[in-house]
């Protein structure tokens, strides 16, 4: 057992009631968080290296819809297991293959506004990949995931915030204290795992100048190591209660008494933080607006100018009972009165193809295949580049 849950459990200092349940609550939820937001295998499923789960032999049709058959898979930028990962699919999806790579082990999918692969193990399909009436035709292998996808949308700059004389002033500060002008980090849950948000953009999955945004490329390379950079206040997932708790700290990369958040901003230096969370917080949004304040305060005792972000989803009205578009209006009400930019990523998805959001769906006895738009909440391949087209040009009027 790590030494500092030997201390937590030993100390003889007693936990508040209050405490415990909020404790027992957010681990509650943590844990149907991570059940939901599978961040899906890197290697193959067992089943799938004894080869493709095909069915029987059918007759090819003249385009091929193929429907994701795992739990949840990585799209990669490239036909290899180590190609980068440029998005993720869940299960009954359904994607429309272009192309596949020469031996047919790899599919290419048209994916928001990219093109991107995925390993035939990983969907159903009918028919042969390979046969001479296959509709797929063969692509080298160096095809990348940014190449433009034919079903693309239009990208805008909807949700950028206005910067504040009071934000630059943090930014400002945050340099003079020592902190890196040049990193920003995350704070947030599955929504910001690398694979849907940074670290899409830093496999190719998402290319500036051909969406007709170049003059940001001089951001992105001002920024390009944060890109890659991997954040203690992501990982695995966080909502707003787990992000302050040191209970849900990485034990090998944090000390003792630190906070996912408060061990981030130690180890990164970054001077910047983006804080992307809310859509964990479904059942204990009672609470969100008192969570979401210490956040905003433990960045600023830090000298980190926090930049807020409102999401997509509306999890906390369709399945917690609160009012509609009550955390956003939260994190909009707290820019304003701490005078924060509020990247308002809800607003930009809007004006998506399903609002930003992918197909949530399920197999129901009876029903068969069912989807319930109420509780979707992942991003869907336009979301992903929304975001990241945001989170640029927040940056670049930042760091103006």
């Amino acid at each position: 057992m790590p030494e500092n849950q030997v201390r937590f459990i030993a100390s003889s200092k007693p936990i508040p009631l209050r405490r415990r349940w909020q404790r027992i609550a957010t681990a509650l939820g943590m844990a149907i968080a991570a059940a939901i937001c599978l961040s899906t295998l890197s290697t193959l499923p067992a089943q799938g290296r004894a080869g493709a789960q095909a069915g029987p032999a059918q007759t090819a049709s003249p385009s091929l819809t193929v429907t994701i058959s795992v739990d949840s898979v990585f799209a990669y930028s490239a036909p290899d297991w180590n190609a980068g990962r440029v998005g993720r699919l869940m299960k009954w999806q359904t994607a429309r293959a272009i192309g596949r790579n020469p031996n047919g082990e790899w599919l290419q999918i048209d994916y928001g506004n990219s093109l991107v692969w995925l390993h035939r193990t990983t969907v159903s399909f009918p028919g042969d990949l390979n046969g001479n009436n296959s509709p797929l035709m063969a692509l080298p292998v160096t095809e990348k995931a940014g190449r433009l996808s034919p079903s693309r949308t239009r990208m805008t700059t909807t949700g950028t915030p206005v910067i504040s004389a009071r934000a630059r002033q943090l930014y400002r500060q945050a340099i003079a204290a020592g902190r890196d002008a040049t990193l920003f980090t995350v704070a947030g849950d599955c929504n910001s795992e690398p694979p849907v948000y940074l670290g899409r953009f830093a496999a190719g999955g998402f290319d500036l100048s051909a969406h007709g945004f170049g003059a940001l490329q001089a951001t992105a390379r001002k920024f390009a190591r944060s890109f890659t950079w991997s954040s203690v206040a992501v990982e695995g997932g966080h909502n707003s209660a787990s992000v302050l708790d040191p209970l849900f700290a990485d034990s090998r990369r944090c000390e003792a008494s630190e906070s996912p958040l408060a061990c981030e901003l130690r180890r990164s230096n970054a001077s910047i933080v983006f804080i992307g969370l809310g859509t964990g917080d479904t059942f204990i949004w009672q609470d969100f607006e008192a969570n979401y304040r210490r956040i905003i305060d433990t960045a600023l005792a830090a000298n980190v100018l926090p930049v807020l972000v409102t999401k997509a989803d509306d999890l906390e009205a369709t399945q917690g009972g609160a009012p509609s578009g009550t955390i956003n209006a939260i994190i909009r009400r707290l820019g304003a009165e701490y005078q924060l930019p509020v990247m308002d990523f809800a607003l930009a998805a809007r004006r998506l193809p399903d609002q930003g959001l992918a197909e949530e769906g399920k197999e129901v006895a009876g029903q068969g295949l069912v989807y319930a738009a109420a509780s979707r909440f992942h991003l869907n391949g336009y979301g992903m580049d929304a975001r990241i087209l945001l989170t640029l040009t927040t940056l670049s009027a930042i760091a103006r």
